[in-house]
């Protein structure tokens, strides 16, 4: 009874944990995403569900939890007394083949790499004596480095790529095109985030026409998941796949380079603070 009390409170601090956590990691990719403005949050807050974008940060998170079990898990199995190399290897090779076919193929590389360095560790280790609290100290930053790592890439995901919780999306006008996140989307008006300068843009909806979910580099054809799909996708050229491939959002025409809302034609909008509003509003 005790026991199963035990487990209870660690899955109740567990599912706390969790919850802190993502709430944290979506405040902290929110404010990444507009690159520290202070200025522009407000306005990126008005058009994003927080719940979603808590959602969306734990399921990329998700994907890259076999590197914080993988790290938080391997010293203390490969140091406990009872633990052979047959106790070790088996079980090793079951949990990476199942990393490999259920995750993206960058998952996996990352547990051999992490595995890698365990062992040239204890290696070093085994020859070199080195004392104690050094040992400690080595033990616990590989346990956490994991985490580290999920935690660096949330938050650097925002700067370097398409947020998970909105699409990437080019928007063209009359006389330009606009590429960023839409907030909001009225029957008058439009708010976006530029991807390149990262200034919420308010356009109106009759100067609007024609908006595409897009990538940056994209080509339009499908990319694989998973290691299964990356091998068919290999080797057969057009293998269809989950994941939809979208266009280059500034491919085209010389007019595929992003609209500076600095420069001034009366329908793309006038700089407000961290805000651009159409001129004559």
């Amino acid at each position: 009874m005790d026991r199963a009390q035990s487990w209870v409170a660690r899955l109740e601090t567990a599912a706390l944990l969790v919850t802190i956590g993502s709430v944290l990691l979506a405040a902290f990719s929110l404010f990444a995403w507009v690159r520290y403005d202070v200025h522009v949050l407000p306005a990126v807050l008005r058009g994003v569900d927080f719940a979603t974008v808590a959602f969306s940060v734990f399921m990329s998170v998700s994907v890259l939890a076999p590197w914080v079990v993988v790290s938080w898990t391997t010293p203390r199995f490969a140091e406990r007394p009872d633990a052979g190399r047959t106790r070790l290897v088996w079980p090793a090779l079951g949990a990476l083949a199942v990393v490999v076919l259920a995750f993206p193929l960058y998952v996996g590389v990352g547990v051999v790499v992490l595995w890698t360095v365990y062992v040239v560790g204890r290696v070093a280790g085994a020859v070199l004596p080195l004392p104690s609290p050094v040992r400690q100290a080595c033990r616990r930053l590989y346990r956490g480095s994991g985490a580290a790592v999920v935690v660096l890439a949330v938050l650097a995901a925002p700067n370097y790529g398409t947020p998970s919780w909105v699409p990437l999306e080019r928007v063209e006008t009359r006389d330009g095109r606009h590429v960023g996140w839409v907030l909001e989307s009225g029957d008058h008006d439009l708010s976006l985030l530029e991807e390149g300068s990262r200034n919420a843009v308010v356009l109106r909806q009759d100067v609007i026409t024609k908006r595409t979910f897009c990538d940056k580099g994209g080509d339009g054809r499908s990319r694989p998941a998973d290691a299964l799909s990356l091998l068919g996708w290999q080797l057969v050229d057009d293998v269809p796949d989950i994941r939809h491939g979208r266009p280059d959002c500034y491919a085209g025409t010389a007019s595929a380079t992003p609209v500076s809302p600095s420069v001034a034609p009366a329908s793309r909008g006038l700089p407000v603070g961290g805000l651009v509003l159409p001129a004559g509003r």
